[in-house]
């Protein structure tokens, strides 16, 4: 992946599969205590995604507050014949399995505190696989 002029990322057509699984996680309402929330500011994205053996990583920098497309990633809204468990919380580690007749996709997030977190993406859907690994920290005030 990598950043475009207007500070956009492209992504690869082999990409489309998994991330087609991956979409399938879409906002919808979540208990207000099961989401973190994120300090405004600038935040710095590193993203690795692991495709079928081949990696791609891209690093971009953003001002914002990640907290609405976290809450996305943990508000699943899957179409018929998706089974969903979570998410599930453990201390500061939530969790989301879906299996879904195209395949199955396993969400991990680990937050720290309110100024950074991890997110592992597993998803297999055919012989497509693929892991996603988004560490995101805040690096200071928006400029």
């Amino acid at each position: 992946m990598q950043p475009t002029s207007g500070g956009r990322r492209t992504i690869p057509a082999t990409f489309l599969p998994a991330l087609l699984l991956i979409a399938c996680f879409a906002a919808a309402p979540v208990a207000a205590d099961e989401v973190p929330t994120f300090r405004k500011g600038m935040w710095e994205y590193d993203t690795s995604v692991l495709l079928n053996g081949k990696q791609f990583h891209s690093t971009e920098s953003q001002c914002g507050d990640p907290t609405d497309s976290v809450k996305a990633l943990l508000a699943p809204s899957l179409p018929k014949g998706c089974k969903v468990d979570g998410p599930n919380r453990l201390g500061n580690t939530y969790t989301i399995s879906a299996i879904c007749p195209e395949g199955r996709s396993d969400v991990v997030l680990t937050v720290d505190g309110d100024a950074g977190f991890m997110e592992v993406i597993e998803s297999k859907m055919g012989e497509t696989s693929s892991k996603q690994t988004l560490t995101a920290h805040r690096t200071g005030d928006c400029q």
